[in-house]
């Protein structure tokens, strides 16, 4: 099948078509330019491959002069200027358009990925910065950032090794700093820049390995990591970068020697950090910490035992915060409210497996929210 996009204005949709007046079809990327609230832009199918389209209303254009640049991929928007990749000859490229004319970024550069804007949405625009990953035949795939220069900077002699393979991006506006991982001889190691310089992360253990499910809360980044004796475990972010960032371990939650509590799922609700792990004891179930407090708390042992209820698919909706959780029967829907201590089971309480899928609405160009169960999808609101 094809699929098309549509623009709805009130209560009349319309199939958005190009300048020949056909269908636009099989369409992805979909990105607004603040400066240009009225366009959207948007990948679709054109001859054999895909192009880069803007559309305003019902009508889309191909974006002109990006010569042989087909099958625009990862899009990224900085300065209210769309960074794009695309294939041009045989590799992946970097190019950027201003809203006038593309212009293509590091020449040298093969197979460009990951583009992550880093924009702390101050009046400074000079510190904004686009962050990505390259090839070369030197240095194999590293870390390079651009600024509206348009030079990219390597990032590699920093990080001191080649090949780094940066991965696990995560950038907090607060910090206006860009969490990472790079491969090193001892694993998947944390590191952070902060657009000037690069540097690890370790704490008092040494270096943090294996980071991930970086989540803003109380004015840091908190984050499970592992610094090679107490496993997997919460830490916080403490340190700008430096000749010695640092995090700190939050709670040693399962203390067992060299034994992880695994922390997933991080969300913030209602003033505190809510996730799954395991201490050892209850299972994997569901915990919460709140900054200035001593550790990590049990909210409540929902499958009673040692046996583990698994939550997962944390979302808020208003003043509640919702869950799927496991009795022993499949994962069910639970909900918390910032009013009441206890984790109740909401509607529709059955044994379905539930995952919780939601897309942001935009004006004009809009999604839906459901639960998705096994047995079909179950209108959830808004």
């Amino acid at each position: 099948g094809v699929s098309r996009l549509w623009f709805v204005a009130g209560s009349v949709a319309s199939l958005v078509a190009n300048q020949l007046g056909e269908p636009v079809s099989n369409s992805a990327n979909l990105t607004v330019l603040a400066g240009s609230p009225d366009q959207i832009f948007f990948t679709a199918d054109f001859e054999a491959a895909s192009a880069l389209y803007m559309a305003t209303n019902a009508t889309a254009s191909l974006v002109q002069g990006i010569g042989d640049v087909r099958n625009p991929m990862a899009f990224a928007v900085l300065q209210d200027e769309l960074y794009f990749t695309a294939e041009t000859g045989l590799t992946t490229g970097l190019f950027r358009y201003d809203g006038t004319s593309t212009t293509p970024i590091g020449a040298d550069l093969a197979d460009v990925a990951d583009l992550v804007a880093a924009d702390d949405g101050d009046a400074d625009l000079t510190d904004d910065r686009l962050y990505f990953t390259a090839v070369t035949d030197a240095t194999g795939r590293e870390l390079y950032r651009v600024d509206d220069s348009g030079v990219p900077v390597l990032i590699e002699a920093a990080l001191g090794v080649t090949d780094a393979n940066p991965h696990g991006f995560y950038y907090d506006a607060a910090l206006d700093t860009l969490f990472f991982s790079i491969e090193t001889t001892i694993g998947s190691a944390a590191w952070v820049d902060d657009g000037t310089a690069a540097a690890a992360i370790a704490d008092v253990d040494g270096a943090l390995l294996n980071p991930s499910g970086h989540v803003a809360y109380a004015g840091t980044v908190f984050f499970a990591a592992d610094n090679g004796a107490d496993g997997q475990e919460l830490y916080r972010y403490t340190g700008a970068v430096g000749p010695a960032p640092q995090a700190v371990q939050v709670d040693d939650l399962n203390d067992t020697a060299g034994a992880s509590s695994s922390p997933v799922g991080m969300i913030v609700y209602d003033g505190s950090l809510y996730f799954a792990a395991d201490d050892g004891e209850a299972g994997i179930e569901l915990f919460s910490f709140t900054f200035g407090d001593a550790a990590i708390e049990l909210v409540r042992d929902i499958r009673i035992g040692p046996q583990s209820s698994e939550p997962r698919s944390f979302v808020v909706v208003g003043t509640d915060l919702y869950l799927a959780a496991n009795l022993g029967a499949g994962h069910e829907l639970f909900r918390i409210r910032s009013s009441a201590s206890e984790v109740t089971l909401a509607p529709p309480g059955d044994d379905n497996d539930i995952v919780i899928t939601l897309v942001v609405e935009s004006d004009q160009y809009f999604g839906v929210e459901v639960i998705v169960t096994d047995t079909g999808e179950i209108d959830f609101g808004s």
